[in-house]
């Protein structure tokens, strides 16, 4: 998405109304309203701005509302995008086209190979202190470490409220699991300098492009494909919250397409202790619970067809068990 300033929203007028009346804008229109309740959205609503969209965050709609609506956006309409309106239109201008699927680049696919003796040591000693640091800053408690299958591929999907989660959960992996583990991560935040590269390398990130959904969806697929561990936060952003927001059928499809299985996780602690918009965090207790492994076809039983939003869904539910709450 293009950086913007903030504008006032103003009234619906003619055009939007118009706008409104075509199938597949009334139908995202309704959608983003419902996501995004508070403040209400307009038509200038600003996706960047007004509702706190990230890389990951648009990723993840672009996922949902290809699913939902049928409709995929490809990287020249995403460029265009800055506001809601400009979703609309391009949403409804993509209904009428056919967008061949993404694969990943060539740039993307050399951070999915074996790394040489010195990022695999760097890794090691940061993934060491990362450790060390969340058992003592954050008494992190593990439950269902057993329960993470000691090889094949799968993607471990867990809630996400705070910045803590990633070093949360690279801190209660055991070895078997963490020595395959594969992290997505923002190209602009974290791939901007080569030192920040190497040491992305090293831990074994991969970039992820809100230009550029069905690319970072082929990557996280040529992990599994290549027999990895693939940790994904299906809701797509930081809650602002801290409540479980709704799965985006991006999991659902990297299950149906990979035929991968996924230990559901719950976080626990990192929202109270670092939130969105703080800056230093609190040290509270952290908990992480790891549940049973399931396959696409179990969460999908009662739907033969294995749709991507309903997998997302019957995940969310066994997330949302793990940590007592509401599903």
């Amino acid at each position: 998405l293009k950086h913007a300033e903030p504008q006032q929203p103003g009234p619906i007028g003619p055009e939007d109304k118009a706008l409104l009346a075509e199938p597949t804008a009334a139908a995202l229109w309704a959608l983003l309203a419902k996501r995004f309740a508070q403040p209400p959205i307009t038509p200038d609503s600003s996706l960047q701005l007004d509702l706190g969209l990230d890389s990951l965050g648009w990723m993840a709609l672009a996922l949902e509302i290809e699913n939902r609506f049928g409709v995929r956006l490809d990287e020249s309409a995403v460029n265009r995008i800055l506001t809601v309106r400009d979703l609309l239109r391009e949403a409804q201008a993509a209904r009428k086209r056919e967008i061949p699927f993404v694969e990943a680049t060539q740039e993307d696919a050399l951070w999915l190979k074996p790394r040489g003796i010195l990022p695999r040591v760097i890794g090691s000693v940061l993934y060491v202190i990362t450790r060390f640091a969340m058992r003592i800053a954050f008494r992190l408690r593990v439950e269902g470490a057993e329960n993470l299958p000691q090889s094949g591929a799968y993607i471990i999907a867990a809630n996400h409220t705070s910045y803590l989660d990633p070093p949360s959960l690279a801190a209660a992996l055991p070895w078997h699991a963490l020595r395959r583990v594969y992290w997505s991560a923002d190209r602009t935040l974290l791939f901007s300098n080569r030192v920040s590269r190497f040491l992305c390398r090293a831990m074994r990130l991969f970039p992820v492009d809100q230009r550029s959904p069905g690319g970072a969806l082929a990557s996280a697929m040529a992990v599994l494909r290549q027999g990895h561990v693939l940790v994904w936060f299906p809701e797509g952003w930081r809650s602002p919250t801290g409540e479980l927001l709704p799965f985006q059928p991006g999991i659902g499809r990297l299950l149906q397409e990979t035929d991968a299985c996924v230990v559901p996780a719950y976080i626990a602690g990192t929202f109270e202790s670092l939130p969105r918009g703080r800056r230093l965090p609190r040290f509270n207790r952290i908990t992480i619970r790891f549940g049973p492994v399931l396959s696409g076809v179990a969460l999908d039983a009662d739907r033969p067809e294995r749709d991507w939003q309903s997998i997302a869904n019957s995940l969310r539910k066994r997330v949302a068990e793990l940590g007592g709450v509401a599903g």
